[in-house]
């Protein structure tokens, strides 16, 4: 169960191994149309707006929509109209949520009774059916509602229904590739601005109008660090890249060569400040001087860990990880069956498939908070062995801003206060 340092089988920046340890791992997973509805002139091309559509509208029907800032005109167009067709079926979205949550429950209540009907568990779905009421009342009620939500906003429904038949079409014509797809939401969830599922549809139609996030309650926007000499600028950048490597550099992740992520960094930085940089006449030289003493820092304090043993959580991150990304295919597919059964409520076959769907997405959400469980506590126990080596101090340069341990310990905490269950905001930022 232990491994020789963290970092130990490849140095910080050049794949090149140190040793040669067999690593022992942590058990944890068990064996449209093409054509345009929107006016466009001047250089913005319909073909381009409809690959963005394409790209962007892959899970229309979350109760809280991933959304990313727009790069280009084209693709803050394809947003909007979006945005704006969903708005108007966000109530539909929520009664279909309630709706397949009743279903899912149900299920897991006839699985429970015949595998564990003593347990725990069981009770506890049982008491959350009972607070419902009559559960043929409910569902006959939100059946009524879905129904004339449904109606009353037929063309909405009639856009996303088009928008997947576009999405087969440019997939068969090559237009767009299933790689294109998986790259672009793969950036959409990492620079999500709805992460913490704090924006609703509406207020998501005016971000994008006005191009400016607003800021959290009681959240006051950081001051820019005052520039006023190179001294000054190199100074920020120094700090910044540091702050940076400490967050984005996972030290447990053994297997990994980390230079890509170092090099987008300076290059973020180096955008950033590319006119102070100018105004200043700092050389390119200058700047990878910075560069690399702070990556001889950061390696200094993984070779002053490199003998302690500890538990390999980075390859149970790795099996979180496929958890993490069966989810976002598991949504991804009831996004599209939730818009194939509203508007064939009748369809037996997809019904039956969407309501599995849902039950395989709240299996892989309890394997989640498993994982989570296990992060945090072997996390912690290596952490006990850092102190008692006298390795803290380096252990937390390289530990204390990392993501993922951040945001285990979050997810931990909300589960402790909400009866083991995450709510949908933070499976949101989870699956960023």
């Amino acid at each position: 169960m232990y491994v020789n340092s963290v970092g130990s089988s490849f140095d910080l920046f050049v794949s090149r191994p140190k040793q040669n340890n067999s690593l022992a791992s942590v058990p944890y997973l068990k064996n449209t149309n093409s054509v345009d509805t929107v006016s466009f002139t001047g250089k913005i091309k319909p073909v381009v707006v409809n690959k963005f559509k394409v790209l962007i509208g892959q899970d229309p029907f979350a109760a809280k929509l991933a959304v990313k800032m727009p790069e280009s005109d084209e693709e803050r167009i394809a947003l909007l109209e979006i945005l704006e067709h969903r708005v108007k079926l966000d109530r539909f979205v929520r009664l279909n949520a309630e709706k397949w949550g009743i279903s899912i429950k149900l299920a897991e209540a006839e699985r429970l009774a015949e595998e564990a009907p003593n347990s725990p568990e069981y009770h506890e779905v049982m008491r959350w059916l009972k607070n419902k009421g009559n559960l043929d009342s409910v569902v006959a009620t939100l059946n009524k509602q879905i129904e004339q939500e449904a109606k009353r906003n037929k063309p909405a429904i009639e856009f996303f229904e088009e928008l997947s038949k576009l999405e087969d079409e440019y997939l068969a014509k090559k237009i767009v590739k299933e790689q294109q797809i998986e790259k672009f939401w793969y950036r959409v969830t990492k620079e999500n601005i709805n992460a913490d599922g704090r924006f609703s549809t509406s207020e998501l139609i005016e971000i994008v109008k006005s191009g400016k996030v607003p800021p959290k309650a009681g959240e006051t926007v950081a001051a820019a660090p005052r520039i006023a000499s190179r001294k000054d600028l190199l100074a920020v950048i120094k700090s910044e890249y540091r702050q940076l490597l400490r967050e984005e550099t996972n030290v447990y992740d053994l297997n990994k060569n980390h230079t890509a992520s170092a090099k987008d960094a300076q290059k973020r930085l180096k955008e950033k400040y590319a006119s102070q940089i100018a105004r200043t006449e700092v050389a390119d030289s200058r700047l990878e001087d910075i560069f690399r003493y702070i990556e001889r820092e950061f390696n200094a304090q993984i070779d002053n860990i490199m003998d302690i043993d500890i538990y390999p959580i980075g390859e149970h991150w790795n099996q979180m990880l496929e958890v993490e990304s069966k989810l976002r295919g598991l949504r991804r597919e009831v996004a599209q069956l939730i818009a194939r059964v509203s508007t064939s409520p009748s369809d037996l076959e997809a019904n039956a498939i969407l309501t599995k769907k849902l039950a395989e997405i709240e299996s892989m959400k309890k394997l989640w908070i498993l994982g989570m469980k296990k992060s945090v506590h072997y996390e912690a126990v290596n952490r006990e062995m850092m102190e008692k080596a006298g390795k803290l101090k380096p252990y937390d340069y390289l530990t204390g801003e990392n993501k993922v341990i951040k945001l285990h310990k979050e997810a931990l905490e909300i589960c402790e206060k909400n009866n083991d269950e995450l709510p949908e905001e933070m499976w949101v930022k989870i699956l960023s």
